[in-house]
């Protein structure tokens, strides 16, 4: 089987390589991809014994040209790994499965669930830094390179509309925000010469004493009702 070695060498064209006993006259100029760390120019050899014919089983050796040929003075001993790392990241209000630093292999897909907790919603999630919505999952395609992956949580907010029907006061009055699984309570007053006869919630009595929302899950309206 034919190997592949990546040569990072000071010139573009060259008619052979050697180095640790070996020879191959089959240079392939790969144009304008270079070596990491060093920047140089790329030539791909194919030289038995080396690595395999795997894309991703490729080595990296400096060389330097002379005379036409690339010199190297011994076979390179480092290759790219085969694998890639997702990291995940999630605030304290919800989590993504699987977490931490996950392996993936190169070339693979690999999905991540996300999941609020109880009261929270999904705010964001960043994708290398880069926003890609409230999602509930996300799938990171032939994966070739590092990633990361992080997601924002916020806790649902709810509306409660309160108003009167009659002449009376109710503070705070019209829209009000009570964030998931909090509390609100309402001051109700009645004006002279008139009492509560009533008060209704989501369009049912409740007495004439209630003022106050507990643990709210769900947006709610409350009225007022008067007699004199």
């Amino acid at each position: 089987m034919k190997k592949l070695l990546v040569v990072a060498m000071c010139c573009m064209w060259v008619c052979a390589w050697s180095g640790g006993g070996h020879s191959e006259n089959a240079a392939q100029d790969v144009g304008g991809r270079v070596a990491p760390k060093t920047g140089k120019p790329l030539v791909v050899f194919s030289i038995p014994g080396i690595a395999s014919e795997d894309p991703d089983d490729v080595y990296w050796a400096e060389g330097v040209c002379m005379n036409g040929m690339i010199q190297v003075d011994a076979l390179p001993q480092t290759r790219r790994s085969k694998q890639c790392t997702i990291t995940t990241s999630a605030d304290s209000n919800g989590s993504i499965t699987p977490s931490g630093a996950v392996v993936v292999a190169r070339g693979t897909s690999r999905t991540f669930a996300i999941a609020p907790d109880s009261c929270y919603h999904v705010a964001n999630v960043l994708v290398d830094g880069d926003s890609v919505g409230a999602v509930s999952s996300y799938t990171f395609t032939n994966v070739t390179g590092s990633h990361t992956i992080a997601v924002s949580f916020a806790i649902n907010q709810y509306t409660i509309i309160a108003s009167v029907g009659c002449p009376a006061t109710i503070e705070p009055s019209g829209a009000v925000t009570v964030p998931c699984g909090g509390s609100q309570t309402f001051r109700i007053t009645a004006a002279s010469n008139w009492y509560i006869a009533d008060v209704l919630v989501d369009g049912v009595s409740v007495g004439p004493g209630f003022n106050k929302f507990t643990n709210v899950t769900a947006n709610h309206t409350i009225t007022v009702l008067c007699t004199q």
